[in-house]
């Protein structure tokens, strides 16, 4: 009587499927890593330019209320900002007597511009 010896170990086929399996496994991982990462640089990235922007609209507001340019420093270099009086367009004399609504427009080399409205208050003599 022949004694059949069994061969030990997997087929070509076994490997090729596991190979196949741990390959879309790694795959997967590595595609959500990198996004991810993608996904953490353009928030932190967001997050950046919207406190730079906040700042720029809140410094010129802060000085338009008071009739007043902000200096070149506190601006981003090249920058560009105009005002321009609004109030006639949206009420009339009684307003103009008070104070003014001031249209502001900023604009700077890579910033996205910045508008906005300001009340100034008329400055009364000997008040």
């Amino acid at each position: 009587m022949a004694v059949r010896h069994k061969e030990l170990g997997f087929t070509l086929l076994e490997v090729l499927v596991a190979t196949t399996i741990v390959g879309l496994v790694f795959g997967g991982v590595f595609s959500a890593i990198v996004v991810s990462n993608d996904l953490s640089f353009r928030t932190q990235h967001s997050f950046t330019r919207d406190a730079k922007l906040r700042f720029l609209a809140n410094t010129v507001t802060l000085y338009a209320s008071y009739d007043e340019t902000p200096p070149r420093s506190m601006l981003p270099e090249g920058s560009r900002l105009e005002y321009e009086e609004v109030a006639l367009k949206f009420a009339g004399e009684e307003i103009v007597q008070t104070g003014k609504l001031k249209k502001f427009n900023l604009g700077a080399d890579g910033f996205e511009p910045v508008q906005g409205l300001v009340w100034v208050a008329r400055k009364i003599p000997g008040g």
